[in-house]
């Protein structure tokens, strides 16, 4: 995450190809979020993007507003697959739901199983806080 930040990608997904489908785990690189593209213009793409499979695994303020990217909208999409890569779970079923379990606990808690240890269950509530100035930033 640090190494894409810093070479200006401007978000790295990791995202399964069905949202909720605990299935093959498939990772990829992309320009996530489009904002920072130089060749890609972020407006004419966005709003088939927000309403994308994938888009329960984008920092939700970036479904607020697409140029709020950062280091730490990319920590949230991290954490938000390891929520699903750890519970077997995708975070919710559209993004809406994704922001109803924000707005009503803060983060992404994967204590929803037993057997997780401590210290990841930690490492993914944080990285899925819902304020950016509440997850890790690098």
């Amino acid at each position: 995450m640090h190494f894409a930040s810093r070479a200006e990608f401007t978000q790295v997904v990791t995202s399964p190809a069905k949202a909720g489908d605990p299935g093959p785990i498939e990772t990829r690189l992309y320009n996530f979020q489009l904002g920072g593209s130089h060749s890609v213009e972020a407006t004419s793409h966005w709003s088939a993007l927000g309403t994308a499979a994938w888009a329960i695994y984008q920092a939700p303020e970036l479904r607020e507003d697409p140029t709020n990217r950062s280091p730490t909208s990319d920590m949230f999409s991290l954490g938000a697959l390891a929520y699903l890569v750890f519970t077997g779970r995708a975070p919710g079923a559209s993004p809406t739901e994704v922001d109803q379990r924000l707005s009503k606990d803060s983060n992404l808690d994967p204590r929803v199983v037993d057997g997780l240890q401590e210290d990841v269950a930690e490492m993914i509530a944080k990285a899925t806080e819902r304020s950016p100035v509440n997850r890790y930033d690098d």
